[in-house]
């Protein structure tokens, strides 16, 4: 299928849009993954910490309610945690191949292990 309009052109493949509301305890974390497509995340309440495997100086980034990130997936290992005492909720958005899994684990790829990670 193409789109036109004024301002935007693309293709899009078929793709299974899969909506998720997740709670996070304090101290939980997704465990390190990845995502076959785009993940659209909004937290909605608490600060949500984000690490990216690929970034070897392991810099946290937090998020708090009402901000949202986008994870771009195809092979973005990542781990999400909360690090705070208060619980932390987050809806995610998943644009993926039809039929395939949102998330996929992935190994600890040990560029966090100072932090805990």
């Amino acid at each position: 299928m193409k789109i036109h309009t004024s301002n935007i052109k693309g293709k899009i493949k078929p793709s299974d849009f899969v909506v998720l509301s997740l709670r996070f305890e304090p101290g939980a974390t997704t465990g390190w993954h990845t995502h076959p497509g785009p993940a659209m995340v909004a937290v909605q309440e608490g600060t949500f910490t984000l690490y990216n495997a690929s970034d070897r100086r392991c810099r946290p980034h937090r998020y708090g309610p009402g901000q949202a990130f986008v994870d771009q997936g195809g092979g973005n290992v990542h781990i999400g945690r909360n690090e705070t005492d208060q619980p932390v909720r987050v809806v995610v958005t998943f644009v993926i191949p039809v039929g395939a899994a949102p998330t996929t684990s992935a190994p600890n790829p040990g560029t966090c292990r100072d932090k805990g990670v």
